[in-house]
């Protein structure tokens, strides 16, 4: 990812040095300054002997009948006003400006980077990378911030879980004097603003046109991703390409490819063979960091080519939270919890958000969570507007915003940095500002999108869409799909591929090692009658997929991967 790391204070008595090998550095009486990465979505100017910028991250700004995608000229008009405003910018970024003897840091207001700030004895220590906060202090796991993370769909609050250490996310920051202030810079909806069909699809098509920069869609055989292709397909040739990632099997794969074929082109499907037992260890183990625990370590199989797409002078477009136009995210919580939720129960509301990952902690540490879940839901009711005021779909919405992207997808958005210029383009602020506008009957069943892409290109609702690994028709109702999945996974007609197996039963020699090592058996969080259980569960499997095991392994990974500099 594109990364910064250093330290602001007296600098004459730290030996502070960068972890990796980094693009530009600075050091001054006050700071010390490292910034590296991908020199795409990395950026750095020093304007004297005492000031400087830098940035990690994607800048977008609206210019004529396109967007623009900043580079350092971008950066550097904005940075240098002493009144620095990053409101018109849409994107995903850290930046820090140093100049006066003050560090001022900013984050984009949907929460898709992050920095983290320790203080320190004689100043403070900043990285966004959570790993390198060894670096600082000794790491240690604070149960209630994590407990959401575990427990539910994904973490509620935007508090750091890592004990004495401050998340700067939807947030911006000033270090002066050895003191720091912080002022939230989270995205708030216009209730006001009037949307229909016709403003949102001219604002996606004015996104998607980006300058000086070919397109290149992430597709799937899902709904989001064949929205955008459907404004890719009335484009010039050569200004757009598409890719899938994964088994040339998957009906995602599949589909892609036909969706292309309809349009006489040809969808590029980037897969590979698991690697050997050491490639393959070191890839888990860097993307369990990387994703800090918001995926099972199975999920890299499909996500560990984007280094293939780095030459290409492209941009990395997907479909991503596309479900929020069709508020398929907590739904339940909206359809079944509604009262709970209009009564700010939070211990019933927690109910509707839960997600089983893998039973491995003691009761004390659950416990501990659950106090957690409960203190985050709590908290989120205070900070929120009142869902009897705005109404609790709009709520829900809003929540899905403030929580899922800032928690669920700002890891894999900074992990994608490390490679490609890449956005979400359904959740631009330029854009997300049109939700709360749109009639409700609009977001009922994908309506929106499925108006819109037969109004684009007829030809591309001919093909079934894929959600998970199960093929629906193309007018398919939420609910009817959702019955069709359940009804098919049952009696096994979903597409199972034999890649998660082949990852675990690699590392199965790692995973017994791991298990009966001193550092799983001493580790205090653990139940240690759990983990042996899983481990027999595991080894009894008969080579059949494991997901408590995937799940066991992506924490475990997280932890040895920030607490100490090599595993």
């Amino acid at each position: 990812m594109s990364w910064i790391f250093g330290y602001f204070g007296i600098t004459d008595q730290q030996n502070f040095i960068s972890p990796e090998n980094p693009l530009y550095s600075f050091k001054d009486s006050n700071l010390i300054l490292f910034a590296g990465g991908n020199d795409q979505t990395c950026f750095f100017k020093s304007n004297s002997l005492n000031s400087c910028w830098a940035v990690a991250g994607v800048g977008l700004k609206s210019e004529n009948d396109g967007y623009n995608i900043f580079g350092e000229n971008e950066w550097n008009t904005h940075l240098i006003s002493n009144q620095i405003n990053l409101d018109p910018v849409n994107g995903h970024f850290v930046a820090i400006k140093y100049s006066d003897n003050e560090l001022k840091f900013f984050t984009d207001e949907l929460g898709l980077r992050e920095i983290f700030i320790v203080k320190l004895p004689d100043g403070f220590g900043f990285t966004t990378r959570i790993e390198w906060l060894k670096y600082f202090i000794k790491p240690e796991i604070n149960l209630k911030e994590f407990g959401s993370r575990w427990l539910l769909q994904n973490q509620i609050s935007r508090n750091s879980f890592i004990k004495n250490v401050k998340r700067l996310v939807c947030a911006n920051a000033t270090i002066k004097n050895n003191s720091m202030s912080i002022k939230k810079n989270l995205w708030q909806p216009d209730y006001d603003n009037v949307a229909d069909k016709n403003s949102f699809s001219l604002s996606l098509n004015k996104l998607l046109s980006i300058s000086n920069k070919k397109i290149s869609l992430s597709l799937s055989g899902g709904l989001d991703s064949r929205l955008l292709l459907s404004y890719l397909a009335a484009k010039n040739y050569e200004q757009w390409d598409s890719h899938t990632f994964g088994d040339s099997n998957h009906p995602d794969s599949q589909i892609a490819s036909d969706l292309l074929i309809s349009l006489n082109r040809k969808n590029e499907i980037i897969d590979a063979e698991i690697p050997l037992k050491d490639e393959l260890f070191n890839l888990v183990k860097t993307y369990s960091i990387q994703s800090a625990v918001t995926n099972p370590v199975s999920s890299i199989l499909n996500l560990r080519f984007y280094d293939r797409l780095a030459d290409q002078n492209s941009v990395i477009i997907d479909g991503g939270f596309g479900e929020i136009w069709r508020r398929a995210f907590a739904n339940r919580l909206l359809l079944i919890g509604r009262n709970s939720l209009l009564q700010k129960d939070s211990k019933t509301v927690s109910g509707f958000l839960r997600y089983n990952r893998a039973d491995i902690f003691s009761e004390a540490a659950l416990v501990e969570m659950e106090k957690g879940v409960i203190e985050q839901l709590d908290e989120l009711f205070e900070e929120m507007p009142d869902a009897k005021k705005i109404s609790p779909a709009i709520w829900v919405d809003l929540f899905s915003i403030h929580s899922r992207l800032t928690n669920y997808y700002e890891p894999e958005q900074a992990r994608v940095d490390q490679h490609v210029i890449s956005f979400m383009s359904l959740v631009q602020k330029d854009i997300l500002q049109l939700l709360f506008g749109l009639n409700e009957v609009e977001k009922k069943n994908g309506k929106l999108f499925k108006e819109l892409i037969k109004q684009n290109s007829i030809q591309l609702t001919k093909q079934p869409l894929v959600k998970g690994n199960i093929i629906h028709p193309f007018n398919s109702s939420s609910i009817s799909a959702r019955i069709q999945s359940k009804v098919k996974n049952r009696i096994g007609l979903s597409y199972q591929s034999k890649q998660p197996i082949e990852l675990l039963n690699s590392l199965k020699e790692f995973i017994n090692d791991a298990i009966r090592s001193s550092e799983v058996r001493n580790y205090n969080l653990y139940d240690q009658k759990k983990i042996e259980k899983l481990r027999k569960d595991f080894s009894l499997s008969g080579g059949g997929f494991n997901p408590e095991m995937d799940w066991f392994l992506s924490f475990e990974l997280f932890r040895q991967g920030i607490s100490k500099q090599k595993i």
